[in-house]
């Protein structure tokens, strides 16, 4: 390996060609690294990543398969594995990736107990399950071996694997209270959490002597690999309650946690925020060089205006303690009502201009900031947020991309998100400015002044590289369609919730946008919509609570002259459906609302949020959680739009308009079987009432047909799907379940 730590041979040279687009010449060039691979493989994959984006996915997987022999012959067996998944990535249905496979994992797993049973097992040999499946099954299996620590989070605690048993199926475990335990493999690897060896539970049971003593050596030692361990922040009480006990006494807490709490504030790798008594601990994500002389001046300055504040602040600026300047804008920050580091920032980009001063001081605040598009985002006016983008921009270095995506979901919509577009679209970061929007698109009305702007963006056909996939053809355009009905869906929903607090501005806004421009929008959809796609938003119009009486008149005269068939035929439907009222009783029909509201409020917004996340999984075009979201999305809505219809027929059986004389609906029927001699009872209600195990039964049912305007004594055949049968009416009267 390099001192670098990165390949030496090619690399540079094929990240070259790569951007040139000589694909040719990025093979030739891997070839001849791979006879002289000492260093990372992780470049190669990367490259290989960006072949198969590029549309080169056969060439990226053949590279890949001479990438993973000299990795596996140089004992490097983690990189080869590493190297087939992508490939397997790439190619989940290329046959030759299986026997390649099958060898890098012998050879990684060389030596491990029951490795060929596991390999068997997981449906490796043969072709009965997919590569990948059957290679994430035996990895499963492979999980825990002899010498393991593991954790049961029931209550048995940490154990010890003794052994593994292929053959038998089995994991032999010591817990503590619980020795010799004995699980299915399967059940080990989804009911326990294999520990590493330096784990603080692990730690407690097997190094007790040696963690009492660095309690009290380094106490802040103990409070980093128990943040390490839990990997997750913790408050003050938690930390306590996690190894007051264990490793310190609890009437050694106190003089513990001080000496702790002194070298935490000095620590490079624990951040410690909120109040004294009960303060949150976490790791950084990266360690912070202090500098405790600014800090010490910063402790000592207890400012008496928001002014003097800043004022130091901007000295801080000027003795180059840039690292602290944040810090110090948060502090002041804490006790005012507008933030100082957004006043700080808006008051030196405002200054001028031509002030270098000034600018290089903007400068240096933007660059202290963990998170500078919101602090850009919450500055006052679109100007001041639009230069200081420019300057984000300048500061950024090979990152801009990133930065300034990020910022795109926190500046205010108009000019500043313009910009943002525009730079990313000109400078040739269209996948950057993809994700933004998809991100955004994917928030919908939770941040209804964003998405409208994206969506008459997309709808008026700007940034057409990225909304269009203009270059990479794998990535499908933003389809048009979808978020025309995602936004129908959304409209639809928040109207319906106007009166239960939903935001009435937002309900206004987005209904304003849909009718603005003569239904712009609608009218740019339907030019490529089919007769399916046209009844569809005709239907989701008709329905829609979000869309005024003369909105609906609206769509449907554009809806009538790019396709008239749709009106047509859904007019007629309708009709018929008006015909046919639903008769049920008040049970049923507050069962059916029921379900309806479920579907409303519950399905389709966890849908919503279901969409949100997988789009927030980056590519869409082989997004397998976002298509499934989408196919579930178009399932709800016509469940709903099916049952809004329905209820809308429905009429509630009222006694007072029944003749509880003869069978019919409302009544309770006794019937004798002439043929068996069996009695049966049989109530009369509407389709959404019927019970089978309760002799409930729908008037339209084939049954209450045969038997409907029949008094008692008399007889009747009726027509049911087994046969006929003949039934004699012994008795009628109004249904106690009416």
């Amino acid at each position: 390996m390099s001192d670098t730590g990165t390949p030496t041979v090619g690399l540079a040279d094929l990240r070259q060609a790569l951007a040139a687009g000589r694909y040719d010449r990025v093979e030739e060039l891997w070839l001849a690294a791979c006879e002289h691979l000492d260093g990372e493989a992780g470049p190669y994959l990367e490259v290989a990543r960006a072949l198969a984006a590029a549309g080169e996915r056969e060439r990226a997987v053949a590279l890949l398969l001479t990438l993973a022999p000299p990795l596996r012959e140089a004992g490097r067996t983690s990189d080869a594995l590493e190297a087939l998944r992508e490939a397997l990535r790439v190619a989940p249905r290329d046959k030759t990736l299986r026997e390649e496979m099958r060898t890098a994992l012998r050879a990684h797993y060389q030596g491990r107990e029951g490795l060929e049973i596991f390999l068997e097992r997981a449906g490796l040999p043969g072709d009965r399950v997919p590569t990948a499946q059957a290679v994430e099954a035996f990895e499963r299996y492979m999980t825990f071996q002899a010498g393991d620590y593991a954790f049961h989070a029931s209550g048995w605690g940490v154990g010890r694997v003794r052994g593994v048993d292929a053959t038998l199926d089995q994991v032999r475990i010591d817990f503590e209270g619980r020795r010799g335990h004995l699980m299915t493999v399967e059940g080990a690897v989804t009911s326990l959490q294999r520990l590493p060896l330096g784990h603080l539970w692990v730690r407690q049971r097997e190094d007790r002597e040696a963690l009492l003593a660095l309690a009290t050596e380094s106490p802040v030692e103990v409070v980093r690999l128990t943040l390490q361990s839990l990997a997750r922040p913790m408050a003050l009480r938690e930390l306590r309650a996690e190894i007051a006990g264990p490793v310190v006494e609890a009437k050694a807490w106190s003089a513990f946690w001080g000496k702790a709490r002194e070298a935490i504030k000095h620590d490079r790798f624990i951040e410690m925020k909120g109040p004294p008594t009960n303060p949150t601990l976490s790791l950084r994500t990266r360690p912070v060089e202090f500098e405790e002389g600014a800090r010490a001046r910063m402790a000592a300055a207890r400012m008496r205006s928001l002014e003097d504040e800043l004022s130091h602040v901007e000295g801080l600026l000027k003795e180059g303690a840039t690292a602290l300047v944040l810090e110090a804008a948060l502090q002041i920050e804490a006790g005012r009502d507008r933030p100082a580091v957004r006043l700080l920032t808006a008051k030196l980009l405002g200054a001028a201009a031509g002030d270098d001063a000034a600018v290089g001081a903007a400068d240096a605040l933007l660059r202290a900031a963990p998170d500078p598009g919101r602090v850009i985002g919450e500055l006052p006016g679109e100007a001041i947020q639009v230069r200081a983008l420019t300057r984000l921009r300048a500061l950024a270095g090979e990152s801009w991309r990133d930065v300034l995506g990020a910022a795109f979901l926190q500046v205010a919509p108009g000019a500043p998100m313009a910009a943002l577009a525009e730079a990313l679209e000109g400078d040739g970061a269209p996948e950057t400015l993809r994700g933004a929007l998809e991100k955004v698109l994917a928030l919908g009305a939770a941040d209804p002044d964003r998405y409208l702007w994206v969506l008459r963006a997309v709808f008026a056909g700007r940034y057409s590289r990225a909304v269009d996939g203009t270059g990479r053809p794998s990535r499908p355009p933003l389809n048009r369609f979808d978020l025309l009905v995602r936004f129908l869906q959304q409209l639809d929903g928040l109207a319906r919730e106007e009166g239960e607090g939903a935001d009435r501005k937002a309900v206004g806004r987005m209904r304003t946008a849909f009718g603005a421009g003569d239904f712009a929008w609608m009218r740019q959809v339907l030019d490529g919509a089919n007769l399916d796609d046209a009844r569809r938003l005709f239907q989701l119009s008709l329905y829609n609570k979000g869309i005024t009486e003369k909105g609906v008149e609206g769509v449907r005269l554009l809806i009538f002259h790019s396709h008239p068939e749709a009106i047509s035929s859904e007019a007629s439907s309708r009709g018929e459906a008006e015909e046919e009222v639903i008769l049920v009783s008040r049970r049923g029909l507050a069962a059916r609302q029921a379900e309806f509201d479920h579907v409303m409020h519950v399905d389709i917004p966890e849908n919503q949020a279901d969409i949100g996340r997988a789009a927030g999984f980056g590519d869409l075009s082989e997004n397998a959680e976002y298509t499934a979201a989408l196919e579930r999305q178009r399932f709800l809505t016509t469940r709903a739009n099916e049952m809004r219809q329905s209820l809308e027929r429905a009429r509630v059986l009222e006694a007072e308009g029944l003749d509880f004389s003869r069978a019919g609906p409302g009544t309770e029927v006794s019937c004798l079987n002439l043929g068996t001699g069996a009695r049966e009872v049989y109530h009369i209600l509407g389709p959404w009432d019927v019970d089978q195990g309760h002799g409930v039964i729908s008037y339209q049912a084939p049954l209450a047909r045969g038997l409907r305007g029949r008094l008692p004594g008399e007889e009747t055949d009726v027509e049911l799907p087994g046969g006929t049968v003949r039934l004699r009416v012994e008795g009628v009267r109004r249904s106690d379940r009416l």
